[in-house]
This record gives structure tokens, C-alpha cells and sequence, in this order.
């Protein structure tokens, strides 16, 4: 089930209902009609014209009801905005202007990786790293004994990074990996989320000694 927002372009509506032949289609124009499917929703498109409180403040709040992918839909280019909305636990933020083509790949790329995703973590997994620990069945990170609250892209990101421990991953690879780009992806995403973790992880973010960067190429995590 895809729960999208009755202020999408009809055209682009009809679009994503034909070609999720395999999802239903869940239109809404407010918080109350959306919470009644949420628990059902495999993934949520928001528009902020329908976010009445902000794209932040909408997401944080469907955090509380559900883990499904959300794309969210900005009217405009904004980083401070994407920013938090990443934070608050957007998978994706595109523009109002982006083509209906585009939409459906990343709407395909969401449901993929979150069915990948959950099928993968069926399996008893714990991942240790000094003092970095990473549970995956139980979707836990701990950070020097402390426990450490991410958002799930982000749980998906430092788990492939930890999972390739001393190994240089490509951007194009990560954004394949976590995002299911294909090619050119926007690396903007990759290096707010880079940048939230390290917020969240490194004893002094300014200086990471965690997640290293690797110039003309992409990240590593040092063990």
C-alpha cells in the first residue's frame, strides 16, 4: 500500500497507481485520513503542500506511527529544510518539478531496499567494531555503551559502512546500495547523511575519526 497526497498532479497520481500494479493506492489530504493507514502503508509520499506544520514536523510525526519509506515533495530547493527533514526520518526529498518518470524509479528503489531490508534482518546479525556496536535484528546502535538514535537510512548506511570495515566504498555505491541509484544519484543526500552520523558517532564530529572521507572517491569506516 502507497499512501500519496490528493495535491500530487492527477496525472502524476494516475501514474503511480498504474504502474504499482501490486500496491494499492492510498489517497489523502490530512494527517487523521493517513494515521488510520499508516500501520498498512509499505511507503508514503508527501507533499509539503499537504504538510501543513512543514515537511520536518509531518515526518516526525508518521515517525511515531510507522517505519515504511517516506519520499517527501518540496516545492523548492532548500538545504536547511532537507536537512531536517532528512533528520526527522525522510528516506528521499525530490522537488515539485522533478518528471513523473523519476518519482516511480525512487518510489521502486524504496520499496525494494525496505523489502531487502527486511528480509535481511530476519537473521540474527550483530556487528561489532571497538566501540561502535551495530544489532541489526533488533535495529540497534550502541556508541561507547550509549545508545544512539537513527533514522533508518541512516541505520542502513552505517550498518553497509560497518559490514565493509577498512574498505573504501564509492559514492556511486553507496547511493546504489541505500538509495538504489542506479547511476548518478544526488550526492547531496549521501553527504547529509554522512554528516548526521557523524554528529551521532564521532567523539568530535569536526574531526571524524569514524567515518573517514576518502577525497575524489567516496567514505570508509576505520576500524
Amino acid at each position: 500500500m502507497v499512501g500519496c497526497p490528493t495535491d500530487l498532479d492527477q496525472q502524476l497520481r494516475s501514474l503511480i497507481s498504474s504502474n504499482l500494479m501490486h500496491f494499492t493506492v492510498i489517497e489523502h489530504s490530512g494527517n487523521n485520513v493517513l494515521d488510520r493507514n499508516a500501520e498498512q502503508a509499505d511507503l508514503i509520499v508527501l507533499h509539503e503542500a499537504g504538510a501543513q506544520q512543514g515537511l520536518p514536523i509531518a515526518c516526525r510525526h508518521f515517525r511515531t506511527i510507522t517505519d515504511v519509506p517516506i519520499i517527501t515533495v518540496a516545492e523548492q530547493y532548500d538545504e536547511d529544510t532537507m536537512s531536517e527533514t532528512f533528520e526527522a526520518g525522510a528516506n528521499d526529498y525530490v522537488y515539485s518539478a522533478c518528471s513523473s518518470r523519476e518519482l516511480l524509479a525512487r518510489i521502486r528503489a524504496q520499496l525494494r531496499r525496505s523489502h531487502e531490508y527486511t528480509a535481511n534482518a530476519a537473521a540474527d546479525e550483530r556487528l561489532e567494531l571497538d566501540q561502535l556496536t551495530v544489532d541489526i535484528a533488533r535495529h540497534e546502535v550502541t556508541v561507547r555503551g550509549n545508545s544512539v538514535k537513527l533514522t533508518p537510512k541512516e541505520f542502513e548506511l552505517i550498518t553497509l559502512l560497518v559490514s565493509h570495515c577498512d574498505k573504501a566504498l564509492s559514492r556511486q555505491q553507496l547511493l546504489k546500495e541505500i538509495w538504489g541509484f542506479n547511476e548518478h544519484g544526488n550526492t547531496r543526500t549521501l553527504d547529509v547523511h554522512i554528516g548526521r552520523l557523524r554528529q551521532k558517532i564521532e567523539k568530535d564530529p569536526t574531526e571524524p575519526s569514524t567515518i573517514i572521507t576518502v577525497p575524489g572517491y567516496g567514505y570508509k569506516l576505520k576500524g
